[in-house]
């Protein structure tokens, strides 16, 4: 007889986890496996709520995830007449709540959840700005708009790749700071 396994590592989104742990209810499999779970699944209420049997005593994997700071403080203060940057953003609430906004409603700290990870999209933003920008800088030499070079950049590409993918983005992100660089990959 072959060995039996009893853990899965699973790396899987939150929806697809939770049918995995109703197939695992379903079938009286309860408590035969031991689950590593990645962060797309793990804590997420949509794969534990009804199937806390099933996932208890998983070992869960996240990366650590620091608040932007000033972030909330920021995003609290957004109010229908003060969103010059983004008028649109209130639409979804317009959606949700079937209604039209006034200039009453507020964001709270009691009716607004932060997703955890809002650092790596940060981050991410960061790096891309700070590297278009350096390739603007030494495609255009700090003249404002975009130069003959930047142009020519943007319509020529290697064959088989996108001109937005013809040079390689490399980006260190630290605790304090965020630095990026576009590199010719050729």
């Amino acid at each position: 007889m072959g060995q039996i396994w009893k853990g899965a590592i699973v790396y899987g989104s939150d929806q697809e986890v939770a049918g995995l742990m109703r197939a695992v209810r379903r079938l009286n499999a309860t408590g035969a496996f031991s689950w590593i779970g990645s962060d797309g699944w793990s804590g997420r209420s949509l794969v534990t709520q009804s199937n806390e049997l099933q996932v208890e005593g998983t070992l869960s994997l996240q990366p650590q995830a620091n608040p932007v700071l000033g972030f909330d403080t920021y995003f609290l203060n957004l109010t229908v007449e003060n969103n010059k940057r983004n008028p649109c953003s209130w639409t979804p609430y317009n959606d949700k709540y079937t209604r039209v906004c006034t200039t009453h409603e507020r964001l709270t700290r009691n009716n607004t959840v932060f997703e955890n990870q809002l650092q790596f999209v940060s981050d991410a933003v960061m790096a891309l700005a700070v590297a278009l920008q350096d390739m603007h800088r030494d495609l255009c030499g700090g003249k404002p708009g975009l130069s003959d070079p930047l142009v020519g950049f943007m319509a020529s590409h290697r064959p088989g790749l996108p001109p937005h993918k013809s040079r390689c983005i490399s980006c260190r992100a630290t605790a304090s700071a965020i630095t990026a660089s576009l590199t010719n990959c050729s």
